[in-house]
């Protein structure tokens, strides 16, 4: 939801972004996604967030975690605008001019497909509006120092967030359901069911895996213990929900994509429904902010079970293949959970003077080393076969050579 949120009040930096995804551009969107999610947020955290600490520590009035919550809002500023000006690159260099982007040009057929399309979301989507609202007034009412759980929680909402790239990958595959199932091609669009489950799995099960191993030394590392230490507890509890999440972030790709918005409304519906009821019992009853994630989980993993259950008799008789989809992405998980966690302990216990620069290369190590051993251990465990590396390599050729200013 925050991210839905954020991208909706900052659409303006993220134009060129969606502009990919509608001229099925999907790695030029996958680029500019991955690096506004993860990549210039966690550069932006790191500059930041220690400026903020360091004036916080020289005017005690304010202190450190102050600082570092002030250091975290201008990242999102630095992350958004740099955003902004890559993405901007990156439509260049294909070729396309900028102003074709800030043009009116739509006619008035295009206009009311457009309307008749989104109605239905923008209704749903107001129950998301309620149930956020009903969210601030219970807990500002029921939680003590209310402030400064809410500042503690969406710190671990950022970091947790990584997983959401999922839902990129997700919106990938809407060009796809659409082509598929609206020229009647169950077959194909069975496929891309298929591998929405492989690929999504594959992925949130990576990331999550290097969270539970890591993410609690980032966020006190980034942070400083006094405003990150606080804070950890709710990591744990957040990447459960959105390990949910991927099910449920998925199923509105496939809804969206086949056009059944009315249907997807619904399920949003009964979801916002679902965590409303629960954020007011479980916050009235625990007093305490973790009782929102604990009302997450249930609502999310409810909303996955409806969508796929209707998928199943409303859309095609899909199937998961759970060895490949499921189970070889878990124990690759398990596997490399456990071999990060080793690593990752020895390496905080270095004193490179600033526990930020043990943050720097637990960050690398884990995203971009580990990516390599996970995708052993994926393979090792029945994730692929003959067929699957062969389409896995014509699917990394069709990337290949420069892509903007990348290499």
């Amino acid at each position: 939801f925050s991210r839905k949120e954020r991208t909706k009040k900052n659409a303006f930096f993220l134009v060129f972004m969606f502009t990919f995804q509608g001229l099925q551009r999907a790695d030029l969107h996958l680029i500019t996604y991955v690096t506004w999610e993860i990549v210039w947020l966690l550069v932006g955290q790191m500059i930041f967030c220690s400026l903020g600490r360091m004036w916080g520590a020289a005017n005690p009035m304010f202190g450190e975690a102050l600082g570092a919550g002030i250091g975290y809002s201008i990242a999102r500023y630095f992350d958004y605008w740099v955003t902004f000006f890559f993405s901007m690159i990156l439509f260049k260099k294909q070729g396309f001019s900028v102003k074709t982007i800030f043009r009116i040009d739509f006619t008035k057929e295009e206009f009311n497909e457009s309307v008749k399309y989104g109605s239905k979301l923008a209704f749903g989507e107001s129950f998301v509006q309620l149930g956020w609202f009903i969210q601030i007034v219970v807990t500002s009412l029921f939680i003590a120092n209310y402030s400064n759980e809410l500042g503690y929680f969406n710190l671990c909402w950022g970091i947790a967030m990584i997983v959401m790239i999922v839902a990129l990958y997700g919106n990938s595959l809407l060009g796809a359901y659409s082509e598929s199932y609206s020229h009647g091609k169950s077959t194909l669009t069975r496929l891309y069911i298929y591998q929405g489950f492989r690929w999504g799995n594959y992925f949130a099960f990576f990331i999550i895996s290097i969270l539970f191993a890591i993410g609690a030394k980032l966020i006190v590392g980034a942070a400083g213990v006094e405003y990150g230490g606080p804070a950890v507890r709710f990591l744990a509890p957040l990447l459960i929900f959105h390990a949910f999440g991927v099910y449920s972030w998925l199923g509105d790709a496939l809804f969206l994509g086949t056009g059944k918005t009315t249907l997807a409304a619904l399920v949003w519906i009964i979801e916002q429904t679902t965590r409303s009821i629960l954020i007011i019992i479980l916050v009235i009853w625990l007093r305490d902010m973790m009782a929102v994630i604990y009302a997450y989980i249930p609502a999310v993993f409810l909303k996955g079970i409806i969508y796929w259950v209707i998928a199943h008799y409303k859309i095609t008789t899909y199937k998961i293949y759970p060895l490949k989809t499921l189970i070889a992405p878990i124990l690759a998980a398990i596997v490399n959970f456990l071999v990060l966690s080793f690593i990752g302990d020895l390496i905080w216990t270095i004193d490179l003077g600033d526990l930020i620069l043990n943050t720097a290369i637990l960050f690398l190590i884990g995203m971009f080393l580990f990516i390599f051993f996970f995708s052993f251990l994926d393979g090792l465990f029945g994730g692929y076969d003959d067929n699957t590396i062969k389409e896995f390599e014509r699917a990394a050729n069709l990337v290949e050579g420069p892509i903007g200013v990348l290499p």
